[in-house]
């Protein structure tokens, strides 16, 4: 898999006023991360959770390099403030590590594929169900995420920067929650590799919530499932009459 990597504008001899007229210091463009080496050959069948690692930290540094790109021409300017292009510029650096750190990760995987330590089946279920909690709450992250996204596309005359921000939020929390899917299926595929789990019940049996109903036009949240047992009506007291006035 060869990846495109994004670069931020170069700027090698950026001047940037310090004191008094005509002083200047010049500050070096950033370095662009680099690809693992030796080079590996990328099987897309196999590390895939890796793989969308690698492709969540390449969002992360191509909306750093974005704000480098703008802090540095706002300094150029005269417009922007020296402490915003130097956080600017380590927020980039730390991204390019993150990146850099995620493909040598991917690039391991593709080696060492197929050499698993040997994990009991109750280890493994456990901590297939530890992600499908987590899946859940992926969801609503992503929901959210995308619903604040495209809230704030329909501001009139949207500030960039802040759409920006909830852009990259949305697309992170897009990828985080196909990385819990992928680790799901790759502990799932891990449990039915080992005989010893054959018949082992790896994952928690599933209990459907209670329906809720929201009234037409109630746009609030649906009222809590009840806690308490429900009420039970004691039947009425009969007269003491005919037996022939009773059903039996």
């Amino acid at each position: 898999m060869k990846l495109v990597i994004k670069v931020a504008a170069p700027l090698a001899a950026l001047l940037l006023a310090a004191g008094g007229a005509g002083a200047s210091v010049a500050v070096a463009a950033p370095l662009p991360p680099k690809d693992p080496y030796p080079a590996v050959k990328i099987d897309t069948t196999i590390c895939k959770l890796e793989a969308l690692r690698v492709k969540k930290a390449q969002i992360r540094r191509d909306f750093a390099a974005k704000r480098y790109d703008r802090a540095a021409d706002a300094l150029a300017k005269g417009v922007g403030s020296r402490d915003d292009f130097r956080k600017a510029e380590t927020d980039l650096a730390k991204l390019d590590i993150e990146l850099t750190d995620a493909k040598y990760a991917e690039a391991s995987c593709q080696l060492n594929k197929g050499v698993k330590p040997k994990q009991s089946c109750e280890a493994m279920s456990l901590e297939l169900n530890r992600l499908l909690d987590q899946l859940a709450n992926r969801k609503k992250l992503e929901e959210a995420a995308k619903d604040a996204y495209e809230r704030a596309k329909t501001v009139p005359k949207p500030v960039v920067e802040q759409l920006e921000i909830l852009d990259e939020a949305a697309r992170i929390a897009e990828i985080e929650r196909q990385e819990t899917e992928q680790a799901v299926q790759d502990q799932r595929d891990l449990i039915k590799a080992d005989p010893a789990c054959k018949d082992f019940r790896s994952e928690r049996p599933e209990v459907l919530p209670s329906p809720r109903e929201v009234p037409p036009g109630n746009d609030g949240p649906p009222a809590p499932a009840p806690t308490t047992q429900p009420t039970v009506t004691a039947a009425p007291t009969v007269s003491p009459g005919p037996v022939d006035t009773l059903t039996r």
